[in-house]
């Protein structure tokens, strides 16, 4: 199942209002089990739609830009 964005990279946010899990991970670069751990750790906080968990676009925003910069 191929994922597409619509911009110049993953990374620029498509013009949608949230995330399925899939979308956010792709976008994102972190395995299902990452964003759990993220999700479990307090540092992402995704809503639910009936049984789907989805992750608005302005907080996946936010969680990209509160992520600790590389060291080198």
């Amino acid at each position: 199942m191929s994922i597409q964005f619509h911009g110049s990279s993953p990374r620029d946010l498509p013009e949608i209002g949230a995330f399925s899990v899939l979308q956010f991970c792709h976008w994102a670069g972190i395995s299902r089990a990452q964003f759990y751990l993220e999700v479990a750790q307090g540092r992402l906080d995704p809503k639910k739609v009936g049984r789907r968990t989805i992750v608005p676009v302005p907080e996946a925003r936010r969680w990209m830009d509160g992520l600790p910069t590389s060291q080198k």
